[in-house]
């Protein structure tokens, strides 16, 4: 008994449309891919420089302190006027968090999230 060529053809599509899905499916989870590791990528700099970053004020503020103890003749004096330095430094950082920090983080994303793939 032979098919009747519609079914066939519906059939065919079918396979097409089920082959077609699969595709986009592929492509979605390797965008996703790409965009986690770029976001996971960011993050670790991030943790690394913010740790490096660390140190090295941790560094300054023992030098600032030496500095300051040599000055005035008191390692107590020294220190106090380190700590206030160091605090009129966090509270400009802190005023200005939104500017530095958020708005600059919803860029990166924005763009690497809503980037139009280039076509080659």
């Amino acid at each position: 008994m032979k098919k009747d060529p519609i079914q066939d053809r519906f059939e065919d599509t079918a396979q097409d449309l089920r082959e077609y899905t699969q595709l986009q499916l592929d492509g979605i989870k390797l965008r996703l891919l790409e965009k986690l590791s770029t976001l996971f990528n960011n993050v670790l700099s991030t943790f690394i420089l913010v740790i490096l970053g660390s140190i090295t004020l941790m560094s300054i503020g023992l030098v600032l302190v030496l500095v300051f103890a040599e000055l005035t003749g008191s390692l107590l004096a020294g220190a106090a006027i380190t700590t206030g330095i160091l605090l009129l430094i966090m509270l400009i950082v802190y005023a200005r968090r939104r500017k530095m920090f958020i708005n600059s983080m919803v860029r990166m994303l924005t763009k690497m999230l809503f980037e139009k793939e280039k076509e080659e």
